[in-house]
């Protein structure tokens, strides 16, 4: 869902109708969507202040020339990568410098609003923004990882579409990239994401994310929903501690989220 303030409005509105007895999150098979939302959700299921993730291009002539091009671009913000792309003609290193995409301030804009444990199930098609999820989940000491693969489907990067990489270089007569007949289009991993906290600076790209405990699906899951998953699921969550709230009001819903 490209409309972020409406999904977060949706989320808050599902959330308010749930006891706090316990949460099983089952982001299985969810291939990904909008970084923004992965990263913007967790706050509402922790105490804690959420650390977006930081993300890195490769070193190249044609990514450091976007980035110069767009330093100043308000609708984009390449000016943070360009020092250390600069500076990869001197020392030589493969990736850039890492910076945010979530804006730390709006990644924590309303707080914790399940107040809940939480458990999350991944399995090995958990892709994209849900390995951002996963991770960030994980990273934050939200709650348990229950997995059902031994991690998510390590595809942890931010995506961009070939017409993007098309008008942001338009009118360079250099430009490798053109639109393809028919209509047709592709998308490419452009800048990888790391984690934060106790893993910092380990990639999400190619790693994914290991769940704290690994659940081999059985028989009766497969004939009976997931029954005995879901079982695991819930012995989990009865030694979880509920977290308390806080007298004070939470923000509203609808606080601004600004993105970049």
């Amino acid at each position: 869902m490209d409309n972020l303030e409406t999904y977060m409005k949706e989320l808050l509105r599902l959330i308010g109708l749930l006891p706090d007895r316990g949460l099983i999150l089952d982001v299985r098979d969810n291939g990904g969507g909008l970084v923004f939302a992965a990263e913007f959700a967790l706050q509402l299921f922790t105490p804690g202040r959420i650390t977006p993730e930081p993300v890195q291009f490769i070193n190249t002539p044609l990514n450091l020339r976007i980035c110069r091009k767009h330093r100043d671009d308000p609708r984009i913000n390449l000016g943070a990568w360009v020092p250390s792309m600069d500076q990869a003609v001197e020392i030589g290193t493969v990736f850039s410098g890492a910076f945010p995409l979530s804006p730390e301030d709006a990644a924590n804009a309303l707080g914790q609003q399940y107040f809940g444990p939480v458990v999350l199930i991944t399995n090995a098609r958990c892709y994209s923004a849900t390995d951002i999820f996963s991770a960030g989940f994980q990273d934050h000491h939200i709650g348990p990882v229950l997995g059902t693969d031994q991690c998510t489907g390590a595809g942890g990067a931010n995506v961009w579409t070939l017409d993007l990489l098309t008008d942001l270089l338009a009118g360079d007569a250099d430009s490798p990239y053109v639109r393809l007949p028919k209509k047709a289009g592709m998308r490419v991993a452009i800048r990888r994401t790391l984690r934060v906290r106790d893993n910092s600076g380990t990639p999400v790209e190619d790693l994914g994310i290991t769940p704290d405990e690994l659940h081999r699906m059985t028989r009766t899951d497969l004939l009976q929903d997931n029954a005995d998953l879901l079982e695991r699921a819930g012995q989990i969550l009865q030694s979880l501690a509920r977290t308390p709230c806080p007298s004070q009001t939470p923000p509203p819903p609808t606080a601004h989220f600004g993105s970049r």
